[in-house]
């Protein structure tokens, strides 16, 4: 083994942990913002003075984008480029945090609402799949536990951590939290893409038929078994 294969081999594995780490930390975001609204309820009510139905539809448009756009924002990955529908989709993500933060009324709110899930089912689509193909085929089944880990942390931190950040700052705070951790992610992932380019290390690609659908995590896995 040569000295330059004996560095590389190291590098090349923490550039994949690395991307792991910064493509599941986007799946955190998706459940997160939608457990932590929940908290932030009677707080938003009262200050843009909406009634129990208006409230109401605060979580319920979220949930309703991301449902309604996840299938087919993972057919568009699939054909058009995961890498670029990622960070689409956490840019969206971000400036739809960013309007819901500041607005000033109910529909401003709603609008903020709806980029939040169109930005949610783009990141929710594509984030398995590009977990899958970071890593080598025989690490798949782990990075896909370690991105599923990630969505039920969201899940599970929303509602402490919501609650925390609206009792301390607002709760217009619990969406500027969302757009700072989208823009963090955003930004490691764009660096991380742009050094695999320059050392000419792309992520890996798998051909059919076990090209990873980026639709959903337990498709990814499915889909890897057909590889044996």
């Amino acid at each position: 083994m040569t000295p330059g294969t004996s560095v590389e081999g190291p590098r090349r594995g923490t550039r994949q942990l690395v991307m792991l780490a910064v493509v599941s930390s986007g799946a955190f975001l998706a459940p997160f913002d939608g457990s932590a609204v929940m908290v932030a309820l009677s707080q938003m009510s009262y200050s843009l003075r909406l009634d129990y139905s208006q409230a109401l539809w605060v979580p319920t448009l979220y949930l309703l984008v991301v449902a309604c756009l996840l299938i087919p924002m993972g057919r568009s990955a699939d054909r058009r480029g995961r890498t670029s529908h990622y960070a689409a989709g956490l840019g969206i993500f971000c400036v739809g945090s960013v309007f819901a933060g500041l607005a000033p009324g109910t529909w401003w709110l709603f609008a903020g609402r709806c980029c939040q899930g169109l930005g949610g089912a783009v990141i929710v689509s594509t984030s398995a799949a590009l977990a899958a193909q970071t890593v080598a085929p025989a690490q798949r089944g782990r990075a896909l536990g370690a991105n599923t880990m990630c969505v039920y942390i969201g899940a599970a931190t929303g509602p402490p951590l919501g609650g925390l950040l609206v009792v301390s700052y607002g709760w217009r705070s619990l969406f500027f939290f969302s757009a700072a951790v989208a823009a963090l992610v955003l930004t490691a992932f764009v660096v991380m893409t742009a050094s695999q380019k320059r050392t000419g290390v792309p992520g890996r690609r798998h051909p059919h038929p076990c090209r990873v659908p980026a639709r959903s995590s337990w498709q990814s896995a499915s889909a890897g078994s057909c590889c044996r």
